[in-house]
């Protein structure tokens, strides 16, 4: 290998260091700020309280799968939705993908899939069962 390959291989990997350590630096940054995916430039969600946390005053239970979420800000945004509903208690899991709400009263699934809908979401699998 002659000295002038040896010196362009030594740049190139030198600048992708660069680069990498750049974007790096930019992405811990972003987590320290508390940014996520969807909320780049946005105020913080604020999330909804729901007044009777009680779980025994709703005796109806549904399970929803929802796709398209990847980060803590699209949970909170579902379950704001979902528990802006009158008489509905939600509670999101990100990981799994799903959303328990309790009910005080009937679930109306076209009602709870338009609340995930709106928020941005896609409800693939609806469990209806009862507490």
């Amino acid at each position: 290998m002659g000295k002038g390959l040896k010196m362009t291989t030594y740049m190139i990997a030198g600048l992708l260091f660069v680069f990498c350590g750049y974007v790096l630096y930019n992405y811990v940054r972003k987590l320290r700020r508390g940014d996520s995916c969807c909320t780049e430039g946005e105020a913080p969600i604020k999330k909804v309280r729901v007044a009777d946390r009680n779980k025994a005053n709703y005796p109806y239970q549904v399970t929803l799968r929802i796709e398209g979420m990847t980060c803590a800000n699209c949970a909170l945004r579902v379950e704001n939705g979902l528990n802006s509903l009158p008489g509905a208690y939600a509670q999101v899991d990100l990981g799994q993908h799903l959303a328990k709400v309790l009910c005080k009263e009937a679930p109306d699934i076209m009602t709870l899939k338009k609340a995930v809908r709106d928020a941005g979401y896609i409800v693939v699998e609806v469990k209806d069962t009862e507490k």
